[in-house]
C-alpha cells in the first residue's frame, strides 16, 4: 500500500514517534493508518466476496486501531509473527543494499530526503550498533498490542514450516475483532 503513494511518501523515522503515547506523527503516522485502513479495507472487500485474503504488515498502536475500526464484528485470523530483535536487526542490515538502489532508482543523482538517515544506519551497521530506534518503538508497540490471536517465534522456519505450523494452529488464530 505505502508503494502506491507516488509523490509525498513518508516513512517514518525515529523523531516521528510520540514518546508518550508511541504513535507515529505527521505525515508518516496520517500514511501509516491509511495503509493498515486501506488495507483492512481491500481485505473486508475480498472475504465478502468469499475470498480468503491476507494483510501482512507491522501492525502496531493507530495501526491496530485502524484494524479494530474497519474490521470490528468480523473473525479473522490474527498471527504476529514475533523474530528476537537480534534476528531483525540483521535482516535491516542485509536489506541495506537494497535500500541504496531502491533510493538511487527513485531519486538518480539528486538528494534525496531519506540520505542522511540512510547514511547513519550503514554507519550504525558497520559498527555494530542498532540501525534505528525503532527497535525500541517495536517493542513499545508490540507490548501494547492486545493479547488476542497467535504468536509465533518463526526463527528457524523455512516458509513452507511456518505455514504448516500456523495451519496447525489456526484455531488459536482466531479472533472475532472488538475494541473492548
Amino acid at each position: 500500500m505505502q508503494r502506491l503513494i507516488v509523490s509525498g511518501c513518508r516513512w517514518a523515522v525515529p523523531g516521528d514517534n510520540d514518546p508518550d503515547t508511541g504513535h507515529l506523527t505527521g505525515d508518516a503516522g496520517v500514511q501509516y493508518g491509511l495503509r493498515i485502513r486501506n488495507a483492512c479495507l481491500v481485505a473486508a472487500a475480498f472475504a465478502d466476496a468469499g475470498i480468503t485474503a491476507v494483510v501482512s504488515d507491522t501492525i502496531i498502536n493507530e495501526g491496530f486501531e485502524s484494524l479494530i475500526e474497519v474490521l470490528e464484528g468480523r473473525q479473522v485470523h490474527f498471527v504476529t509473527l514475533r523474530p528476537p530483535v537480534a534476528l531483525l536487526r540483521q535482516r535491516g542490515i542485509d536489506r541495506l543494499p537494497e535500500e541504496v538502489a531502491f533510493l538511487a532508482a527513485r531519486y538518480g543523482d539528486s538528494d534525496h530526503p531519506e540520505a542522511a538517515t540512510l547514511a547513519e544506519r550503514v554507519r550504525a551497521a558497520a559498527e555494530g550498533r542498532a540501525l534505528n530506534e525503532f527497535e525500541e518503538v517495536v517493542e513499545r508497540g508490540l507490548d501494547r498490542l492486545p493479547p488476542v490471536g497467535l504468536r509465533v517465534d518463526p526463527s528457524g522456519l523455512d516458509p513452507q514450516d511456518l505455514v504448516d505450523l500456523l495451519l496447525k494452529r489456526r484455531a488459536e488464530a482466531a479472533w472475532v475483532v472488538s475494541a473492548g
